[in-house]
């Protein structure tokens, strides 16, 4: 369920992006009408904030989260989606019923239609009430 949550956080995320990209198009179109033909000038500031928005709107994130849930199995639960568009990753925080359920999971994540590179970086076993499960980390590519 929180991966359903994150998932439609980040498509909310991307919309308001998208809103924000049309705004800021509509002022760009603005300026270039009201500048000097060949020079806008645009405030160092701005211009960051305006890389920092094509760079996530340019993440696949609709695909990324299919990879995710299509390698999902029931002894498996994500806990947290984490987007990293700089760096062009995805980190996927979850549970798991074992070691090789963990290991299987992180495995279907790779493929041709998946993900090139698939690191576990952190696991753990810990009591989640009566209940032994193991906590994992995963930074995806």
């Amino acid at each position: 369920m929180a991966a359903a949550a994150d998932y439609l956080d980040a498509v909310d995320r991307v919309e308001r992006y998208e809103s924000k990209v049309a705004y800021l198009d509509g002022q760009l179109s603005k300026l270039s009408r009201s500048a000097q033909p060949s020079v806008v000038k645009m405030d160092p500031v701005e211009w960051r904030s305006l890389q920092v928005l094509a760079d996530e709107l340019t993440y696949p994130l609709n695909q990324q989260f299919l990879t995710v849930e299509r390698s999902l199995s029931d002894e498996v639960a994500i806990l947290s989606l984490q987007p990293e568009p700089k760096a062009g990753r995805l980190k996927i925080l979850g549970e798991a019923k074992s070691l090789e359920d963990a290991l299987g999971f992180a495995a279907r994540l790779k493929g041709p239609a998946g993900f090139h590179s698939v690191d576990m970086t952190h696991h753990e076993y810990r009591m989640v009430g009566a209940v032994r499960v193991l906590g994992f980390s995963i930074l995806a590519q």
